[in-house]
């Protein structure tokens, strides 16, 4: 790993005006930025589609990253951006490499419109599905977590059943969870850490990113905190903190 950890929970685009060239009415643009992955916004096409984001004014960003999408392999996605919402030649275009759990793009950009397009003529579907959509800058802490972390594949489903018969069972899908330790961080980092845990708790979400340079789309989740923010102080002030993300859909 070269890059340390990043913590994306600051959303901008959450607070942006959105529209998008086309959306079944009961699936409508506005669920790309609810919190839940899995209240979708769908299309009425798969060939020519964008969302797009007005954000009032100029702002920086650093991450974007698209959870809950049905595109294929063969799908095209190009993240724009502009001063003003004129898209034949945007000041930046970025395409965006597919990953069936999440596409993302570490960039640092800054401007008031934003728009991702979506070309994906062979989608057996033959409309396009997008559930969150999440955009901002990220807190990476001047230190990463320790080796001999733990990266858990946890299967929620809930089993029935007595000795020696067949165990009847209720699926449910499978997630990540990261278990994190974080040794001697700074104060700057801990009043980081306490911004973070302030304005997300237990119940808010966020996108960890575990190894953005050599794990991008692999050990990126959409995650909720689950531990308390504990530290462990020593001497100089330095803190140390075991932490929980779970991944969410």
């Amino acid at each position: 790993m070269s890059a340390n950890i990043r913590l994306l929970y600051d959303f901008l685009f959450d607070d942006a005006t959105i529209t998008s060239s086309s959306e079944v009415s009961t699936l409508p643009d506005g669920n790309v930025v609810h919190d839940f992955v899995a209240k979708i916004w769908r299309t009425t096409g798969d060939t020519a589609e964008w969302v797009k984001f007005d954000l009032g004014s100029a702002k920086d960003v650093k991450e974007m990253a698209i959870f809950g999408h049905n595109l294929t392999s063969g799908a095209t996605v190009v993240l724009e951006a502009n001063a003003a919402d004129s898209w034949d030649s945007p000041s930046y275009t970025k395409a965006l490499t597919w990953d069936e759990r999440v596409i993302i793009e570490f960039l640092d950009q800054t401007y008031r419109w934003w728009r991702i397009t979506f070309a994906d003529a062979s989608n057996p579907d033959e409309y396009i599905e997008i559930g969150r959509i999440c955009a901002g800058v990220y807190f990476e802490p001047s230190y990463n977590y320790r080796d001999g972390w733990n990266r858990e594949r946890v299967d929620p489903s809930e089993k029935e059943g007595v000795a020696g018969q067949q165990v009847y069972a209720k699926l449910r899908e499978k997630f990540w969870r990261y278990m994190l330790h974080f040794e001697d961080i700074s104060e700057a980092d801990q009043a980081s850490f306490e911004i973070l845990f302030d304005t997300i708790g237990n119940t808010g979400y966020l996108v960890v990113s575990a190894d953005p340079d050599d794990h991008p789309s692999d050990w990126t989740v959409y995650a909720q905190m689950m531990t308390s923010l504990a530290w462990a102080m020593r001497l100089l002030d330095f803190g140390s903190l075991d932490v929980t993300f779970e991944e969410q859909f």
